[in-house]
């Protein structure tokens, strides 16, 4: 089921229900990660767990301009002044109340349209119409890379990683280093250093590894950095609300 936009799934063993993003990383530590996905995941696997974690999409629930303008009546300052109006009706200053009821329906209506703006630019921020590189794993132990919609991507895809993408999921570094620019989550203008974990060694859980090795959905790539014949690569973690 599906509460405040993250979608539990009932674990048997435990005899409850537990988020998506636990659910996936529950049980491993990151070299036991890195050992079943580091080679990306079979392609039919993706379409079946597409169903179960969903669309890689943070879904922002949109409210219409005339929802806006009604919340903007019913806010105290807005109510004093209706009530002020009313008393102005009374007194029969009719001329001096259609001024002032112009002026503030005006301020209404803009404040109404500003926040309709802001809901679309927040909604295309944070669905980005972009394509993602993945590894996919092949039947006979080899494997191709394949272009699809960030959307597609599911936890445990391989994703190459390139210059100027913004990040839609939570992805945990592996191969290569990169500086990423992460202002939109942290407010900070340094761009942040990230280098890959050290994976096949490493037996900490995959929840408690450093944030210099994660990279995280709302950030930007902006430099890339590996050997001549490699790729900078990461494991994805998380997608959408989860």
């Amino acid at each position: 089921f599906v509460y405040h936009h993250v979608r539990y799934l009932y674990e048997e063993e435990e005899d409850r229900f537990i988020s998506l993003k636990h659910y996936f990383t529950k049980s491993f530590d990151v070299s036991t990660f890195y050992k079943s996905y580091a080679n990306g995941r079979f392609h039919w696997e993706t379409d079946k767990l597409l169903t179960t974690f969903g669309k890689n999409k943070l879904i922002i629930d949109k409210k219409n301009f005339w929802v806006y303008v009604y919340n903007e009546l019913m806010e105290p300052l807005s109510l004093f002044q209706l009530v002020a109006y009313a008393i102005l009706i009374v007194r029969k200053t009719y001329l001096y109340v259609a001024i002032l009821a112009f002026r503030f329906l005006k301020n209404v209506f803009s404040e109404a349209r500003a926040r309709i703006k802001f809901q679309q630019e927040l909604d295309d921020m944070s669905n980005y119409k972009t394509k993602a590189i993945v590894i996919r794993r092949n039947m006979d132990g080899s494997f191709h890379k394949r272009v699809v919609s960030f959307s597609k991507l599911v936890p445990g895809d391989v994703v190459e990683i390139s210059q100027n993408v913004t990040f839609t999921a939570d992805m945990l570094l592996i191969h290569g280093s990169c500086v990423v620019d992460e202002r939109m989550l942290s407010g900070e203008d340094v761009p942040v250093i990230k280098n890959p974990s050290l994976t096949e060694h490493d037996k900490s859980h995959i929840n408690d590894v450093n944030s210099q090795h994660i990279l995280f959905a709302g950030s930007t790539c902006l430099y890339t950095r590996t050997n001549i014949t490699g790729c900078v690569l990461a494991i994805v973690l998380n997608t959408g609300f989860n």
